[in-house]
């Protein structure tokens, strides 16, 4: 199953993403609804590229489904559809906001941070973190892990993955220290 992004915008509704080999897909119908696309289906079929979708399994209000995520490119071509297509000002005008909001806003910071960053709110700064606090949560990470099956390869994987996300370069000593220790906790 995807694992998703949403994001939330007042004027548009929500659109969930994800990311496919490190690139921001984005699902079809949230886009279509969003600019005003009375047929979504519709919309993606003429107007996105075949080869720029994806179709992933997904948790929906009515359970697991399949459902289409369309690539930036894609994402572009709905945009431009809309905006010309209709000869109704109120969706051109929807259509170049809602391109503004995709491109200027969310793919920036997607790229950026791996995340949406929302506008005005503050991402602590785990790199001040005593080492510690970070040294307790490695512990229970791995105890977690360990209950799961996963092997002590997997654990420092994961660790180091999460480590990286939130921009904490811990020393291989401090991983390696942690995992001579594994026997004491």
């Amino acid at each position: 199953m995807a694992e998703l992004q949403i994001f939330k915008n007042d004027e548009f509704g929500e659109v969930r993403t994800t990311i496919i080999d490190g690139k921001p897909y984005f699902c079809g119908s949230d886009v279509a609804k969003a600019l005003g696309y009375s047929d979504v289906h519709k919309a993606i079929k003429q107007n996105c590229d075949e080869e720029g979708w994806v179709t992933c399994r997904t948790l929906t209000n009515g359970g697991e489904q399949d459902v289409k995520f369309i690539s930036e490119g894609n994402v572009h071509r709905l945009i431009v559809a809309a905006s010309k297509q209709s000869k109704n000002k109120e969706i051109q005008n929807k259509a170049k906001k809602y391109a503004s909001w995709i491109f200027d806003e969310i793919v920036p910071s997607v790229r950026a941070n791996g995340y949406y960053a929302i506008p005005g709110i503050q991402v602590p700064d785990f790199r001040d973190i005593p080492l510690d606090a970070l040294a307790s949560y490695q512990r229970i990470q791995r105890t977690v892990m360990k209950d799961l099956g996963k092997s002590p390869k997997e654990i420092a994987t994961e660790f180091k993955k999460v480590s990286l996300q939130f921009g904490i370069n811990l020393s291989d000593n401090f991983d390696q220290l942690a995992f001579e220790q594994e026997s004491l906790f």
